[in-house]
């Protein structure tokens, strides 16, 4: 295989490889899955950790390279991947991933491989040392049917490099090729003190180091974890308002206080448990009634925030 370089010592390397790269088509930004565009590979797009296929991402922007701020030596450093996963499983990649929420952040070899749909391998971009930065999951809407669980990562490598794919065939097996995602659509909130069988949807925290550009995130207390959002149909308000007020009523938020709550991603059918998001130590920040209109048929929504201090996502 030919090595496309992109590890550069000088400005002027770095100019001859981007015009070597682009004359190739292998400086392509972005890619998602559909159909191609002149110069550049659609089909598949493989995540290769360990050396074997860990997972398959509906969307991927490969890491860029970038000049060094206040760096007047013409060094370039490296942007991060960014890329979208339906989870259907668990594997490999999903345990890459969750290992930021988990705070047991692992630092992964791995590889973007580009196929086409007979699952040969176009392109292969390889990186070392790749550190989970970013975790987006996704919001559960029960009015936004057949919309999968897909979560937005970001990683930051050490080292990026650009290969041909070699027309290899690409296994599937144990990636969860073809097995259906998760539902963002079907899901029973448990664990408030409170009636929760109207709630509407659910804001998932973001996850995420300090610093995305640097590697913080290998120190746990660097690691921080955004607060989760819960709208409930105003048939709730009453029952909730009551715990609210509990909590509230004396000015402070007690150890007792905070919650574990659990979310259970159903089946279509609504009958069976498939995977469980788990959320630790939630102290209420908010309670927030939606505008209510003169006339209005509808009963308002209204949204409970809760700060999380652990997440957990159980397949």
């Amino acid at each position: 295989m030919t090595n496309h370089g992109f590890f550069f010592t000088t400005r002027r390397h770095f100019m001859q490889a981007t015009a070597a790269a682009s004359a190739v088509g292998l400086w392509a930004e972005s890619a998602s899955a559909g159909p191609a565009a002149a110069g550049v590979v659609a089909g598949n797009f493989a995540v290769e950790l360990g050396g074997k296929t860990a997972g398959f991402l509906s969307a991927v922007t490969i890491a860029e390279h970038l000049s060094v701020p206040g760096n007047q030596g013409g060094a370039f450093g490296l942007g991060q991947f960014a890329a979208s996963y339906s989870i259907s499983e668990a594997n490999q990649l999903v345990d890459w991933i969750m290992s930021l929420p988990r705070k047991q952040v692992q630092e992964k070899d791995g590889a973007i491989i580009f196929t086409d749909h007979n699952s040969n391998a176009k392109r292969r971009v390889e990186w070392t040392d790749g550190l989970i930065t970013s975790v987006q999951f996704p919001k559960l809407s029960a009015t936004e049917n057949k919309k999968p669980f897909a979560v937005d990562v970001k990683w930051q490598p050490s080292t990026v490099s650009h290969f041909d794919g070699g027309d290899k065939k690409v296994s599937t097996k144990g990636a969860g090729k073809g097995a259906k995602a998760l539902s963002a659509s079907s899901f029973r909130l448990k664990g408030l003190p409170a009636e929760s069988d109207f709630v509407t949807s659910i804001a998932l925290p973001l996850v995420s180091t300090p610093d995305e550009a640097g590697r913080k995130g290998k120190e746990k207390a660097g690691i921080k974890i955004g607060d989760v959002a819960i709208e409930f149909s105003g048939r709730s308000r009453d029952s909730v308002y009551k715990y609210v007020q509990g909590v509230i009523e004396d000015g402070n938020l007690t150890d007792k206080e905070f919650l574990d709550l659990a979310i259970e991603l159903l089946d279509p059918t609504l009958t069976k448990t498939l995977s469980t998001v788990q959320l630790f130590g939630c102290g209420l920040r908010s309670y927030k009634e939606g505008k209510i209109e003169s006339g209005s048929e509808s009963l308002p929504k209204f949204t409970l925030t809760f700060s999380v201090e652990r997440f957990d996502l159980v397949l």
